[in-house]
């Protein structure tokens, strides 16, 4: 097996470095086990190997960076970006039936039915992530678009565009998570990805399951507050 690159095209950008380090440190390992088409044979045993999660995966296909297949391979999206693998060194995929299925554009892996259906690791893992092009997503994304920009004073960069179009959530929960950034004073979009992200891990799926999150999490904080604030009183008095 020829000795595997990392371009930093890839891995220094904004939508890449936003991803948690267990996302980030599962795609490193993905390409370390990738053959020399890109392709990995088992993602589940190297998420379990790694100790990486379901979410890790899921955010990996849905910022675009890994294709899953029915059959539970998965392919590196940008692997000849990152690679190139001289003639007699090469050894063709095994997985014939995979490579088949995709097109190789400007040298980034894409589906040939460009339906933007991502397959599913397995029966288990539950990754299957369809990219919603009904009227009313598209009319959410727009929405979204709309509400951040006049709550940040700003337009949006294609960069963060494309990071809420990641975003898996209905309008109305969306809405709340920037709600929470602004009173943060942190108009940044990472900062609104990460929020929703932990949503996500707390199993958030409804506006009341967002309300009774964000109640308990003013509640924690502020308990945190006064906490800091009494040892502070506490040690003013003692220094008199």
């Amino acid at each position: 097996m020829a000795k595997r690159m990392i371009s930093p095209e890839i891995v220094d950008s904004d939508c890449f470095l936003s991803m948690p380090a267990t996302a980030r440190l599962l795609y490193y390992d993905l390409i370390v086990r990738a053959d020399d088409d890109g392709f990995v044979a088992s993602p589940k045993k190297i998420i379990e190997f790694i100790r990486a999660s379901e979410d890790d995966l899921r955010i990996l296909i849905t910022r675009g960076y890994v294709i899953t297949f029915e059959t539970g391979i998965c392919v590196i999206r940008h692997w000849r970006l990152h690679n190139y693998i001289r003639p007699d060194r090469y050894h063709p995929t095994i997985y014939q039936k995979e490579f088949n299925l995709l097109n190789l554009n400007n040298k980034i892996y894409e589906k040939k039915d460009d339906v933007h259906l991502v397959g599913q690791l397995s029966s288990n893992l539950d990754t299957e992530i369809r990219l919603d092009t009904n009227s009313n997503n598209i009319n959410n994304k727009e929405n979204i678009y709309d509400i951040i920009q006049l709550e940040f004073g700003r337009p949006l960069s294609p960069m963060e565009i494309e990071v809420i179009n990641t975003w898996d959530y209905p309008l109305e929960i969306l809405k709340e998570a920037v709600k929470e950034a602004v009173l943060s004073a942190t108009f940044s979009i990472k900062y609104v990805d990460r929020i929703i992200f932990n949503w996500h891990k707390a199993n958030v799926k409804t506006l009341n399951d967002v309300k009774q999150y964000i109640k308990k999490f003013h509640e924690k904080k502020e308990k945190k507050s006064s906490l800091i604030a009494s040892e502070s009183i506490a040690d003013y008095y003692g220094e008199l």
